[in-house]
């Protein structure tokens, strides 16, 4: 009986990396991908999503470890946790796709409750002030794990995302 969710969560997570999978196929050049979610948490839900799409964009699609960037609303090491070593802000993520040679980086989101989380919600999840601090400082867009694909491409030479990436 307990297998059921977990056999049908696996399922969805396959569909995406098939659907991923056939995106990347069109392209000439390997993209890196966000993992944008709730990564920073001390929360047990959100530290195995990150661990499971991780490994399935591994498997299948023959990524790296370096070329998936966790990303949450604050830079934290969570392997006190069990999690990753280098969350990264979504602001530094955005820093990160704007430059990178292998950018703009495709965004995977990951984690249910998130989806609709504003940034106060997100804000309240953390349990400090400097925390509170940090991600007030690294905020990119109103959605606290949702950021539109815009947002991560390029500038040009008078500042404009530059659409033609």
């Amino acid at each position: 009986m307990k297998k059921e969710p977990l056999s049908f969560i696996f399922n969805v997570f396959t569909v995406l990396i098939c659907v991923l999978g056939s995106a990347r196929a069109q392209v000439e050049t390997k993209r890196h991908v966000i993992l944008l979610g709730a990564h920073e948490r001390y929360n047990f839900g959100d530290l195995l999503t990150e661990k499971i799409v991780s490994k399935l964009l591994m498997m299948y699609l023959g990524y790296e470890d370096n070329e998936i960037i966790r990303a949450g609303i604050i830079p934290r090491d969570m392997t006190v946790y069990g999690g990753y070593d280098n969350i990264v802000s979504m602001k530094q993520a955005q820093t990160m796709s704007r430059t990178s040679s292998n950018g703009p980086f495709d965004i995977i989101y990951s984690g249910g409750e998130t989806l609709g989380c504003r940034y106060g919600p997100a804000l309240r999840m953390l349990h400090s002030q400097s925390l509170k601090e940090l991600a007030f400082s690294q905020k990119i867009f109103e959605c606290a794990y949702v950021v539109p694909k815009d947002l991560l491409l390029p500038l040009d030479d008078n500042g404009d995302q530059d659409k033609s990436v």
